[in-house]
């Protein structure tokens, strides 16, 4: 199975490490290559560890500006109902504070309210019995 994540590679660099620490004997002339080895998994660990103090970190950093946030929501309502006080609620000064003054309502014309039709018959009447129609059945 193929090693993907950080700390797979990680342990697997520890374990070859140990094992040839345990085995120098056997395999000389191997203080070269894991020396190098032994170089990167440090770097590795410590990147590692900045990484995880970094994700805390913004963790932190977002929840911190979520409550700021938060908080200048309610200082601008404050804020605006003040204006709004200030000025009345029918004046258009308040445009240039982004607020929407309260106005009077435009009458609905005719042609805005829409008629209902009245329902039509479900079934289309019978035809009315003519003449011919009565003296044959006699």
């Amino acid at each position: 199975m193929p090693k993907s994540s950080l700390a797979d590679f990680v342990t697997d660099w520890e374990t070859l490490l140990k094992n040839v620490s345990d085995t120098a004997a056997e395999l000389p002339n191997m203080d070269v290559y894991k020396g190098a080895l032994d170089q990167l998994l440090a770097s590795a660990k410590d990147g590692i560890a900045l990484s995880h103090a970094r994700r805390g970190l913004k963790q932190q950093e977002t929840k911190d500006l979520r409550e700021l946030i938060g908080k200048g929501k309610d200082a601008a309502v404050q804020l605006r109902s003040a204006i709004k006080a200030h000025f009345g609620p029918k004046s258009e000064r308040l445009l240039q504070f982004g607020i929407k003054p309260a106005r009077k309502r435009k009458k609905a014309t005719a042609q805005a309210a829409p008629t209902a039709k009245e329902p039509g018959p479900a079934h289309p009447p019978a035809p009315a019995p003519t003449p011919e129609t009565t003296s044959q059945k006699s």
